[in-house]
């Protein structure tokens, strides 16, 4: 199979001679090479996180990497942006976090897509309160070949 390198900061993974290299639809470098298996490469921000763009069931949806959350974990806001009533929901999940105990609503995300990786039926829980941001944690990273850190540089890979 081929093998997809998509570096989100814009600069051209590392490439062997036997890459082809083109600009994907949102100008991000994708390389493609006869070895098998996909890469994702995401840059850390000026704190050392990996922030990620990634579409969700259609909607766009900004998350922090977050190997410490089991689970992918959704603001309520972001939520309520994909559809989900929280009046609804049932929150029978409990975790203990940084912040405390917290309560979670457990749902099933149709698609994660983040550039060529595209999950389906992704485990997530609906935060019972407000988070600054939606965290894409284990649930999602689990299903992977494999991820690392090489430098200022995530790597995801399946």
């Amino acid at each position: 199979s081929d093998n997809n390198s998509i570096d989100f900061e814009g600069a051209a993974a590392p490439a062997k001679s036997t890459n082809q290299s083109a600009m994907n639809e949102t100008g991000r470098r994708v390389s493609k090479s006869a070895t098998s298996g996909t890469e994702v490469m995401l840059r850390a921000d000026s704190s050392g996180h990996f922030l990620v763009y990634a579409e969700v069931n259609g909607t766009q949806i900004r998350f922090l990497v977050d190997t410490g959350a089991s689970s992918v974990a959704l603001s309520p806001a972001d939520a309520q942006r994909l559809g989900y009533d929280l009046a609804n929901l049932n929150y029978s999940e409990v975790f203990n976090t940084a912040n405390g105990k917290i309560r979670a609503a457990p749902v099933r995300l149709r698609k994660l897509r983040i550039g060529a990786i595209e999950l389906d039926d992704v485990h997530a829980s609906i935060n019972g309160a407000p988070m600054d941001i939606s965290l894409l944690g284990m649930s999602f990273l689990g299903r992977l070949e494999s991820y690392e850190v090489r430098g200022d540089r995530l790597v995801m890979a399946w």
